[in-house]
């Protein structure tokens, strides 16, 4: 049943009189689509929490609001699936999906107040079709549509050349071949990965190019066919949903045509070979229309490709601390520890790959990375979990062991708080808009962290345990929290792991052994798998 706003007020006035008593502040935020502003809404802090109405809501993602004043429920629909919310609960089903929110829904008057980092969340994402990124320094939030076609793939062979395009599930398309040597393919409501305009250059006499532009909400594939293209026929193939364009060749026969040529050539303006899905590789040219590509196996590729599991964590974002002119703590034989973190860092994304995780490192080689662009590059990823990889240091040369963090504005202890200040001084060298600390800063902090900090916890809990009880020459620091600049603003459960104290002289010539460096990656790996199964 649905109601109009009049008969809301009335019918909730006591619920909504009490919301409206404990508000703190009212701020003005901006909402930022394709790098241009869309409109300013005002952002509701309640006890420090900050809420958006569903009416700003539908504005921002296009969706529709139904209020269910007897059942005490206000639905949200977006692209025909529905957010139900229960006023003054944290429950909330998201496409048929019971989930909780930190906090409850609240009613002021005739708005339903929403929190602001439900709209930050994966399954909010997967909804809307958009990611959205909360800069709570200068109150934006910036929304953009989330990349789900992967960039085209090609194969040549004698008789003809293939080119897939891939999409994260089944799309409309629309094909205009009516312009000579040209065949446009438009995807509707998607975008592309990781590129606005480019050209994948093919020139092996079927297909010169093909031109990738995303348009406001649509994705425009152009291909440019070479000299000895003929007819061209196109179909689809499921999981994963594939659009194939099959173009004949004619009046050209060549032997350095054995099967097929290069697969993706990548492009200097956005293309990347990392993102062909591992999963498929080249077909055989007899394939039947309504067969799936089968998976070319041989000794070689066998040992290549990673085990298929399933995981409950599907992307893993590992961030090597420090980096560039940004050096970390200096050991006593002149260790730097940008230098093991690295090295850790690239272990543990090596042994996660082998088992089968999705996995980014913040940075490969010696480069300076700010430390909010770390966090932001695992929310723009939507990873399952971050963690940073540190080694620790104190004015005492005796002070020693593992410790590990998770976030939270008050530090567990004076020695928390120490090393949070220390890892947060490679401020200093960020830009300057990235340095000191406002009021608003203080009150939106927990926006985007305090949904996760009891599985950071848990995920703390999880490496301590794993780590501490197989090393009898480390000693247990054991779970702490602190204000950690670089795990703030992240949307899924972030912990900073201090392996050991470069400024103790024995534990730095334990931290350069190669033995030393295998083992504990093994047992942080432990730590995330035993995280990993306690999940839902």
């Amino acid at each position: 049943m649905v109601c109009n706003r009049k008969s809301v007020v009335v019918f909730l006035f006591f619920i909504s009189f009490f919301v409206s008593s404990v508000f703190t502040e009212i701020k003005t935020i901006h909402v930022v689509k394709e790098n241009s502003t869309f409109l300013s809404i005002p952002l509701i802090l309640v006890q420090g929490m900050g809420y958006l109405s569903t009416d700003d809501i539908a504005k921002i993602y296009d969706a529709k609001t139904n209020w269910l004043p007897l059942s005490k429920k206000v639905i949200l629909t977006l692209n025909n699936k529905e957010i139900i919310f229960q006023i003054g609960s944290k429950k909330v089903v998201v496409d048929k999906i019971e989930r909780l929110m930190n906090k409850s829904a609240k009613l002021d008057g005739s708005k339903l107040l929403i929190p602001l980092e439900f709209v930050l969340t994966r399954a909010f994402a997967n909804i809307s079709g958009f990611y959205s990124e909360w800069d709570y320094r200068r109150l934006i939030l910036r929304i953009s549509p989330i990349p789900d076609i992967f960039p085209p793939r090609y194969y040549s062979y004698k008789d003809k050349t293939r080119l897939v395009i891939q999409a994260v599930e089944k799309k409309e398309i629309q094909i205009d071949s009516s312009k000579e040597k040209k065949i446009a393919v438009k995807i509707y409501r998607s975008k592309v990965r990781d590129v606005e305009k480019s050209s994948i250059s093919i020139n092996d006499g079927v297909v010169d190019s093909i031109d990738a532009t995303n348009l406001e909400r649509d994705v425009l594939f152009v291909i440019n066919l070479g000299t000895y293209s003929g007819k061209s026929e196109t179909f689809t193939l499921s999981s994963p949903f594939r659009l194939v364009i099959d173009v004949e060749r004619i009046g050209e026969t060549t032997s350095k045509l054995t099967g097929l040529s290069s697969v993706l050539a990548p492009s200097s303006t956005g293309f990347s070979e990392t993102n062909i899905p591992s999963d498929i590789l080249p077909p055989e040219s007899s394939i039947e229309k309504e067969t799936e590509f089968p998976i070319i196996e041989n000794n070689d590729t066998k040992k290549l490709q990673p085990e298929k599991v399933e995981h409950k964590l599907n992307k893993i974002v590992i961030d090597a601390g420090h980096g560039g002119e940004d050096p970390g703590a200096i050991g006593p034989k002149g260790t730097k520890e940008k230098d093991i973190n690295l090295i850790i860092a690239q272990r543990l994304t090596e042994i996660l790959k082998k088992n089968g995780y999705e996995v980014f490192l913040t940075r490969t080689d010696d480069t300076f990375i700010p430390l909010a662009d770390r966090t932001k590059f695992a929310n723009k990823v939507m990873a399952d979990l971050f963690v940073s990889i540190h080694c620790n240091a104190s004015i005492s040369d005796d002070t020693r062991g593992f410790e590990i963090y998770f976030l939270s504005e008050k530090a567990t202890d004076r020695a928390a708080a120490a090393v949070a200040n220390m890892e947060n001084s490679v401020i200093a060298l960020e830009k300057p808009s990235l340095s000191g600390k406002r009021d608003i800063e203080r009150l939106l902090l927990s926006m985007a962290v305090t949904e996760f900090m009891n599985e950071s916890a848990t995920l703390c809990g999880t490496i301590n345990r794993q780590v501490c009880s197989n090393f009898s020459n480390l000693d247990s620091r054991g779970v702490k929290q602190a204000n950690f600049y670089v795990l703030r603003g992240a949307t899924m459960p972030a912990v900073l792991i201090e392996v050991g104290f470069l400024s103790n002289a024995k534990e730095e010539k334990l931290l350069n052994r190669k033995k030393f460096q295998k083992e504990i990656t093994e047992n942080i790996f432990n730590g995330i798998k035993e995280y990993e199964k306690r999940l839902k």
